[in-house]
């Protein structure tokens, strides 16, 4: 069995409550994979907010297939974050960080992602 673990770091500046995806991962064929990741959203000091979600998914010959639902292990924001958004999706063969603000809001956005990927020898 071999591992890869991959890092990234992405930003993102919103300005309305349409989704984003910040960050988009290419799931290799016949792996496994483990997703962790941490999101922060800053407006100002009164409107923040945190999550740590992790995920578990593989990928055969198709599309990468999620095993259970991403759990959101951590999650904080002040009374005017209560409305943005951080998910883990798997879409096709990709996993997707998806991030959603608010409408007429300037929110400033970071994500720190690792990725586990198990592959057989």
């Amino acid at each position: 069995m071999s591992q890869q673990i991959d890092q990234a770091i992405r930003t993102a500046h919103t300005t309305d409550a349409t989704a984003q995806d910040l960050l988009n991962y290419d799931v290799p064929l016949a792996s496994m994979l483990l997703v962790d990741v941490e999101v922060c959203a800053y407006r100002n000091q009164s409107n923040r907010a945190y999550w740590k979600i992790h995920a578990v998914g593989s990928r055969a010959n198709g599309s990468a297939t999620a095993l259970g639902a991403p759990t959101e292990e951590r999650h904080r924001n002040d009374a005017g974050a209560s409305g943005w958004t951080a998910v883990i999706v798997l879409l096709n063969d990709q996993v997707v960080v998806r991030i959603s603000g608010q409408a007429a809001i300037a929110i400033d956005w970071l994500i720190k992602a690792t990725i586990t990927i198990i592959t057989p020898e």
